[in-house]
């Protein structure tokens, strides 16, 4: 540098004129980048955020689980110094307002590590993926009953069973009350029958009324988070003549009526491996 301002000066270039080029105020104006400074160092005690035991992990909703929806929830949380969560709130969405809830519920119960006493006290901020994925994994495990009741389900691995001619019924809500004063109560009263051929009693399980002539179901029992508030039972009873399927739906919410109320257009479109038939389509005995 001072070879070139030497040079300069006797090339008759005014000193002053000199020191404006090579001024930080000159770099920014002809568009060079000054060097940037260091980001300041950590306060004596500080430590990036890390869990305090179990990471978080979500309950995956029952009715979510049936409907095959999955995606990823980006929580972000506001951790206080001394590392509980002060707020949740939705980063990224899934796309399904039951799994982003699921994430919230799920990010709200964990602990990172406190900050030392000698750090200033201010919050921090972390962003938690939270991943659901159900559709994929829970196909494989679809049993679909043929008309004859041949078809015979492997008892070493509970499966869903659903009846094969109504892999695309017409689905219609009925407002048959379901006699049960608590969904854990429903659990109890269908397991009484027969055992859940999959599931269990708290999260998921499914209960299938086998028909007496035949062996294929007569009805299908879903138990949907039956140990939370938000606990469901769903009633699918199939019906309709050959080649035109009809599946009437009916639910109880013991706990919350406007559960069902909220979820009813959901269970109208059936499971994810029976959705309803397309407007106009025509469904043949069988598919």
């Amino acid at each position: 540098m001072l070879l070139v301002i030497r040079i300069a000066m006797r090339a008759g270039v005014p000193l002053a004129l000199l020191l404006l080029c090579c001024s930080p105020a000159w770099a920014r104006i002809s568009g060079a980048s000054p060097t940037p400074p260091p980001p300041p160092a950590p306060p004596p005690g500080w430590a990036p955020l890390s869990y305090v035991g179990a990471r978080p992990v979500p309950s995956y909703p029952g009715l979510a689980y049936l409907e095959g929806d999955s995606g990823t929830v980006v929580v972000r949380a506001r951790v206080q110094p001394d590392g509980r969560i002060a707020a949740t709130s939705v980063d990224v969405s899934s796309g399904h307002h039951a799994l982003d809830e699921a994430a919230l519920r799920a990010v709200r119960k964990v602990q990172f590590n406190a900050l030392a006493r000698s750090v200033p006290v201010h919050e921090r901020t972390a962003r938690i993926p939270i991943h659901f994925s159900s559709g994929q994994s829970l196909q494989s495990r679809v049993v679909l009953l043929d008309p004859e009741g041949t078809t015979k389900p492997d008892p070493r691995k509970p499966a869903l069973q659903w009846p094969s001619g109504y892999l695309h019924p017409r689905y219609r809500s009925v407002a048959t009350p379901l006699p049960f004063s608590a969904a854990l109560a429903a659990v109890r009263a269908l397991a009484s029958k027969a055992p859940p051929v999959a599931g269990g009693p708290r999260l998921f399980a499914e209960f299938v009324d086998k028909a007496a002539a035949d062996g294929t179901p007569q009805a299908i029992w879903f138990a949907l988070d039956p140990g939370k508030p938000y606990g469901m039972i769903v009633r699918y009873t199939f019906s309709g003549a050959p080649g035109r399927p009809v599946v009437d739906v009916a639910a109880a919410c013991p706990n919350d009526p406007s559960v069902c109320a909220n979820a009813m257009p959901e269970l109208l479109r059936g499971p994810f491996f029976a959705r309803a038939a397309v407007a106009g389509a025509t469904t043949a005995p069988g598919h």
